[in-house]
């Protein structure tokens, strides 16, 4: 009785084959950690400039509570306000004022900046 094998001579991969999937499968690995080590690097970035607003926000929010307000700047390396009249109404009744504040944080410079109208006292 002879025995015969359902599976052709020929099936299987060769060795070439072989190569060529493993070549495609590195590339793709490799395609794929890139792109996660850039989104955790933006990720980073992203924290930093976030705190870096949350404090301009905060700095803006203390010169627009302030109950006077006078030209200047103040700060120092890595923040900073800035105060300047903007225009006054020709009575002198009110005057507008521009606020700038910025953070520098992570190589970056957050600026915020905003109008606002007082009453002379």
């Amino acid at each position: 009785m002879r025995i015969r094998s359902r599976v052709p001579p020929e099936a299987g991969f060769t060795l070439f084959e072989v190569l060529i999937a493993l070549a495609i499968l590195g590339t793709a690995t490799v395609a794929v950690l890139q792109l996660i080590s850039g989104s955790l690097r933006l990720s980073g970035q992203i924290v930093e400039i976030s705190s870096a607003i949350v404090q301009a926000e905060h700095l803006l929010g203390e010169s627009l509570a302030a109950e006077t307000l006078r030209e200047g700047r103040s700060g120092g390396r890595d923040w900073g306000r800035e105060v300047t009249l903007v225009g006054a109404t020709e009575d002198g009744s009110t005057r507008t004022y521009r606020i700038l504040v910025w953070i520098r944080q992570g190589g970056r410079r957050v600026e915020l900046a905003t109008l606002r109208t007082v009453l002379p006292q």
